[in-house]
């Protein structure tokens, strides 16, 4: 007999926000890789707007950390 197995993907929802473990610069990804910095310490190697497209993956919890943002307009 042969059954079939579904498994949930922990799939994100873009946007999402993380926070440099190590830095503290916070960048919104719009997909794994892909991403804008929207906070950084002054004097920072990554300004506010730098835009990269090969970031560390976003869901690597040992450079990244969770942060809930808000957009307001």
């Amino acid at each position: 007999m042969i059954s079939k197995i579904e498994t949930l993907e922990n799939k994100l929802n873009f946007p999402v926000a993380r926070r440099s473990r190590k830095a503290g610069y916070i960048v919104v990804f719009s997909d794994e890789c892909t991403g804008m910095v929207v906070d950084a310490n002054v004097g920072h190697m990554f300004e506010v707007g730098y835009y990269d497209i090969d970031w560390c993956n976003c869901e690597d919890e040992e450079i990244w950390e969770p942060v809930e943002l808000t957009v307001t307009g």
